[in-house]
């Protein structure tokens, strides 16, 4: 035993080169298989490329249409909210920029002399 690890120390390392039952499968620029030996790269493969482009492309889009879903339904919930805002705000939502151009005279709005049943409207 000591005899066979001192033989294997003392050759070079080139020489003691192991060899694998398989070799390792190993695809280069321009090998067969590897796309790139392809006219239109490795895009423009065999039926299976293809397909499999167009399922990710389709995915992809579906992805892209629930994402611009979503966000339409979260401006349609913003504007709601705004509307709502705006009706606290404003009494008259269609022209709150009156009272401002001295058009009208707030006290003799209908809102402020609406009568609400008690003695001081009376």
């Amino acid at each position: 035993m000591l005899r066979t690890q001192i033989v294997k120390a003392s050759m070079p390392l080139i020489a003691r080169r192991t060899y694998f039952a398989a070799t390792p499968r190993v695809m280069a620029a321009g090998d067969a298989g590897s796309g790139f030996s392809r006219p239109g790269g490795a895009a423009s493969g065999d039926a299976f490329t293809k397909r499999e482009k167009g399922s990710e492309d389709m995915w992809i889009r579906q992805e892209e249409q629930a994402k611009l879903h979503a966000l339409s339904e979260k401006v349609k919930n913003a504007q709601k909210h705004m509307e709502e805002l705006q009706g606290y705000m404003y009494k008259n939502p269609a022209s709150p920029l009156k009272s401002f151009r001295g058009d009208t005279d707030l006290t003799s709005s209908k809102e402020l002399t609406k009568d609400d049943g008690t003695p001081e409207n009376k």
